[in-house]
């Protein structure tokens, strides 16, 4: 018996493998800039006829030492789309999930907040769709603080509502440590990482495969910052069948939350990507922002 114990363990040591867990390697980039097209603006305007489309920017200094190489005066224009409706003075600030551009969040998710009748700001993400640089957790965190700051200063709406989706969701639960919006939505998220890995990974897997994780994901913990930090209104979307960010680590969300008024919306049969697609959905987003 001893000795088949010892075989054992020298077989998964052998066979036992790290992973890396990188910002390089996990937040999506493109390779070239997409502009917003006379064509494609045109489209989207008859799209969302409800709203007045409006192009906005923000011009930053990239300070924050992405990319060592470059120099640390490099200009980056974070461009983006203001749907300006017309009955409303509330701003849905909707921070997007990796690998999302404004251009396919116009085709797919403005057409479910849209149905919300509210203003809605959408950036591009540095390194994606019209917006320049190169992404890392510390300039997304200082760009969305600067956007949450533009639509405070110059659109000066009555309620600004931080919505973040997936990646969005942590960069969500960073600035709302530094800003106080009117209410918090987290859709797909995670707790933090160490447990979104381990939601993830197969218990067999785990055997095998270790992950390396950079120590930068360790700061952004969305369960620390519902437990100390936020206490503003709050709704957690979660998709029941999302492999993604099982809806697991929304529950936990949710339960550690200090929120005096919270709701955790759960969707049946709904994966990572279409979690608001039904009226009854929509309905209850509705009914959260109209008890703000």
């Amino acid at each position: 018996m001893k000795l088949r114990i010892i075989l054992i363990g020298v077989l998964l040591n052998l066979v036992a493998c790290s992973a890396q867990l990188t910002q390089k390697g996990f937040i999506a980039q493109d390779d070239i800039l997409t502009s917003y097209t006379v064509e494609k603006w045109q489209e989207w305007q008859r799209v969302y006829s409800a709203f007045e489309l409006k192009p906005i920017s923000i011009i930053v200094n990239d300070n924050t030492g992405a990319n060592p190489e470059k120099s640390s005066a490099e200009t980056i224009v974070i461009k983006g789309v203001f749907l300006d409706h017309p009955s409303s003075k509330e701003v849905i600030y909707f921070l997007q999930g990796n690998g999302m551009s404004v251009e396919n969040s116009m085709a797919s998710v403005m057409g479910s907040l849209g149905k919300l009748n509210k203003d809605i700001v959408i950036f591009d993400r540095r390194g994606t769709g019209a917006s320049n640089g190169e992404a890392t957790i510390a300039n997304l965190i200082t760009d969305a603080t600067q956007q949450f700051d533009y639509i405070e200063q110059k659109l000066l709406p009555e309620k600004i509502i931080i919505h973040g989706f997936s990646l969005g969701s942590f960069i969500a639960g960073q600035v709302v440590k530094v800003k106080t919006p009117s209410a918090l939505v987290l859709q797909g998220s995670a707790t933090n990482v160490d447990e979104w890995i381990d939601a993830r990974m197969p218990w067999y897997s785990k055997l095998f495969i270790s992950i390396d994780v950079e120590p930068v994901f360790q700061q952004v913990d969305n369960k620390r910052v519902l437990a100390e930090s936020y206490k503003n209104p709050l709704l957690i979307i979660a998709g029941e069948d999302d492999q993604q960010a099982p809806v697991e680590l929304s529950r936990r969300l949710f339960d550690v939350s200090q929120s005096a008024s919270k709701q955790l919306m759960v969707v049946e049969n709904a994966s990572h990507s279409n979690m608001l697609e039904k009226t009854e959905e929509i309905s209850l987003y509705r009914k959260f922002l109209a008890s703000l």
